[in-house]
Order: C-alpha cells, then structure tokens, then sequence
C-alpha cells in the first residue's frame, strides 16, 4: 500500500516526519496519508485506490496476497492500453502510473 500511495503520490511516505518510531505510531493508530486526487482519463483509478486501500488495511490478514495485487495492476495495465505481463518481473514499476506524468 505505501508503495503503491507513493507511485502516486510522488511523494514520501509521511515524508514530513522524522522518526520512523512516529511513523509506526501513526500507521499503529489508523493513520495514512491522504490519497491524491488525479484525472482519470483511463478509468482506473478507483481499482487503483481500492487495491491501495486493501494493501494498507490495519488487519493484515484481510491484506491481498501479492499475486491478487499482481494480477489487479496487470488489469489496470491492460485498460491502459499496454499487453498484459505474466510475472512480476514483466511489471514496470510505472506501469499504473504512466498516464498520470
């Protein structure tokens, strides 16, 4: 999840804090940074906020196994016009965020 808000975000995770032991505390107490708002014009954002979302759940055990999460970007990938990658190593680490430069 915070590598995925990252990718979007062009930013730090709580990049403004100095301390990890904050920032555990914060992400420990429910906290996450906001999720930006970026035009759309290929429609999958909403699966990208949902993935981010369930990738930074506070129950880890209701987080998506990363094959889920490699087979939702190959999807969103796919709407975005690119051939679908089998594995992860087929998957550019911009491949979501490629229209939103």
């Amino acid at each position: 999840g915070i590598v995925l808000w990252e990718m979007l975000s062009r930013s730090d995770y709580f990049g403004e804090v100095a301390f990890m032991s904050d920032i555990e505390s914060m992400v420990i107490s429910g906290m996450r940074p906001p999720i930006p708002k970026i035009d759309d014009p290929y429609g999958v954002m909403d699966d990208y906020v949902a993935l981010l979302s369930e990738c930074w759940d506070n129950d880890p055990s209701v987080r998506p196994p990363f094959s889920s999460i490699v087979s939702r970007l190959n999807k969103m990938k796919q709407k975005l016009g690119h051939s679908s990658a089998s594995t992860t190593s087929d998957l550019p680490a911009d491949a979501v965020c490629c229209c939103f430069k």
